[in-house]
């Protein structure tokens, strides 16, 4: 009788403790920190991002990092523009950046204007930046970026400029760049990109088009599509 008591008593304690596990548990999903893919909605979270990107963009050695990683408010973090403590835009061309830039980077829900030309940033463009869907300049060129251009950034409808030029991207362009509703500025110069330019980019009001130094990216040869290249005011190709 002695043994059964215990081991009821036993079951009963493992359930106990089990209950409340599982009650911690949905507590911490119902209460806990956001998603790490979350859209950033506060200062602090923009903060966070930041120090990501310093960390993966070797910031100890940037040409000029004055602020950065320090209490500073973020406005005086050298490179960024603000406004009621949200990440606008982050200006950092030719400061010597390396490294990759990391996904967290499509946090930054505020940004509208991303400057990272003229450095040493290798790896892959971010698909994640197509999350930012207030971005209306992309510029990374003349870095060592490869890999494919991700048909993510396809959604970003408010974008009016992007330069990719002077990498090492490959493959083709995605036929989703086509819903660029805004896009005006697109320049993919001196790449590796191969294929034939979408058929969907007649749908883009291009003012400014430049894609040559890809030897193995081609046009479409239909009447539409010369007629719209011809429309277009700045173009180089071939």
């Amino acid at each position: 009788m002695i043994g059964i008591a215990l081991t009821v008593a036993f079951e009963v304690k493992v359930s106990t403790v089990s209950a409340e596990t599982v009650n911690w548990s949905l507590m911490s999903t119902q209460t806990g920190e956001p998603a790490q893919d979350e859209p950033c909605a506060d200062t602090e979270c923009d903060r966070e991002v930041l120090v990501k990107f310093y960390e993966s963009t070797g910031g100890e050695n940037w040409t000029d990092n004055t602020n950065w990683l320090t209490d500073r408010p973020l406005r005086e973090w050298y490179g960024l523009g603000v406004l009621d403590g949200r990440v606008l835009d982050i200006v950092l061309s030719n400061n010597n950046l390396t490294g990759e830039i990391p996904k967290e980077i499509g946090r930054l829900s505020e940004a509208y204007a991303i400057y990272l030309g003229g450095n040493s940033i290798s790896g892959s463009v971010p698909a994640e930046l197509g999350k930012l869907e207030k971005l209306e300049r992309l510029s990374l060129y003349a870095n060592e970026l490869s890999g494919s251009i991700p048909s993510e950034l396809g959604e970003l409808t408010n974008l009016v400029e992007l330069s990719l030029s002077e990498n090492n991207l490959s493959g083709p362009l995605p036929p989703r760049l086509g819903d660029l509703s805004s896009l005006v500025s697109f320049n993919i110069v001196n790449n590796n990109l191969s294929g034939e330019i979408p058929a969907s980019f007649i749908n883009l009001t291009l003012t400014v088009f430049y894609w040559s130094g890809n030897p193995d990216l081609c046009l479409p040869r239909t009447e539409a599509f010369k007629t719209w290249i011809a429309g277009i005011e700045q173009y180089a190709g071939g």
